[in-house]
């Protein structure tokens, strides 16, 4: 049985079929691409951005700065999603807060298109695994090694469970999501509640999207929540999962 190890839920699965990336049904889509004329894509600023920080905000970069982006980096979208409020609902279309957390570990990256913003709330935050990760004792991480934590299949070949911590030739990979696969013993459990009090301590960034804003973040390094959806309650957002070469 999973068990509840974050807080909130992690994915919206109000999504496409694997492999056809699902374009907005939103009018604010094509209003975007007609009225703003996009800033141009400083592409080396994107990767070298991306590599040190693991994150990039492209204020008005709109739906061509999003081409442009997936191109320049030689990504393919893996899944493509309208995020939306939607009262009631579970998940990242419900208005509630969520935590911070990962998406499906095989994106690579993640890129939010804003289309509309709602009048209170929906504030963007990133916080650094990397980070959280390397102030942990020798000890701590050690711990963390066989923690499996729970995932939505999404993707043919998906496991239930996918490990927290991934150790690769470029440094550990991250995924976080908010059950455990496996009760955790002692030691593991209080690792993993210094992880969580590393990961708050270390958010890089709290920031409310603006219409034609594009972010772009290291799905495997860079966690990311919101705060709760209130006012106008019109958010949405196009968020595209991203693979790429590695």
């Amino acid at each position: 049985m999973d068990v509840r190890c974050w807080h909130g839920s992690c994915f919206g699965l109000d999504t496409a079929p694997h492999g056809s990336p699902r374009s907005p049904m939103n009018h604010a889509s094509s209003a975007l691409r007609r009225e703003r004329p996009a800033p141009e894509v400083d592409l080396d600023d994107l990767r070298a951005r991306l590599a040190g920080e693991g994150w990039v905000h492209l204020p008005g970069a709109g739906w061509d700065g999003l081409d442009a982006a997936v191109a320049g980096l030689g990504a393919s979208v893996l899944h493509r999603t309208d995020v939306v409020a939607r009262p009631g609902r579970a998940l990242v279309t419900s208005d509630r807060a969520l935590d911070l957390h990962t998406d499906h570990h095989r994106a690579d990256l993640i890129a939010w298109l804003c289309l509309a913003q709602t009048s209170e709330g929906g504030e963007t935050r990133l916080a650094d695994a990397a980070a959280a990760y390397a102030a942990l004792t020798p000890d701590e991480r050690a711990s963390l090694d066989g923690v499996r934590l729970f995932e939505h299949s999404v993707f043919p070949g998906d496991e239930k469970t996918h490990p927290l911590v991934e150790h690769t030739p470029d440094g550990p990979r991250f995924y976080c999501s908010f059950w455990f696969g496996t009760p955790l013993a002692p030691a593991a459990a209080a690792a993993f509640g210094a992880l969580q009090r590393a990961v708050h301590a270390n958010v890089v960034a709290a920031l409310r999207l603006a219409p034609g804003d594009l972010l772009v973040i290291d799905n495997r390094r860079i966690l990311h929540g919101r705060t709760a959806i209130t006012g106008s309650r019109d958010r949405h957002l196009v968020r595209s999962w991203l693979a790429v070469p590695r």
